[in-house]
């Protein structure tokens, strides 16, 4: 994927902005651990329901808790899951335990409606949601 940015020089020297594109290369359902970064930071900022226990589940490396994390590593958020044939958004939801609106915002590339197909081999990231009663079927 190929992200441009427009820059203009906001002091009037040179009125003429500037375009730059750059490939941007992403690991889906993958976070690189900044600097003061906690299990429980990440877990809130990806809407994990605030569970930071998910995120050690799904990353064994991690050994003790309770140990910082190191910037640079990479954490795995959640599984990914390649559609297959008549999958839709709103289905895929209730089958991994999670949102149309949470699949939506942890797969950008998506301009789907919930009830729209999705393209047989689109890999998806899926981040659950922990309702109470509710488990997730992994397939």
């Amino acid at each position: 994927r190929i992200v441009c940015f427009r820059c203009g020089d906001d002091q009037g020297v040179d009125p003429t902005p500037t375009t730059r594109c750059l490939p941007l290369r992403t690991r889906l359902c993958h976070y690189t651990i900044q600097a003061g970064d906690s299990l429980n930071s990440v877990a809130r900022d990806y809407m994990l329901n605030r569970n930071w226990l998910g995120l050690w589940a799904a990353n064994p490396w991690l050994g003790t808790p309770d140990l910082a994390l190191s910037p640079g590593s990479v954490l795995r958020l959640g599984p990914t899951y390649r559609a297959r044939s008549g999958d839709t958004l709103a289905a895929l939801a209730g089958r991994m335990g999670t949102t149309v609106k949470l699949l939506l915002w942890a797969n950008p590339a998506l301009a789907l409606a919930p009830q729209d197909a999705l393209p047989a081999g689109t890999l998806l990231c899926i981040l659950p949601c922990r309702r109470a009663g509710r488990t997730p079927r992994w397939r």
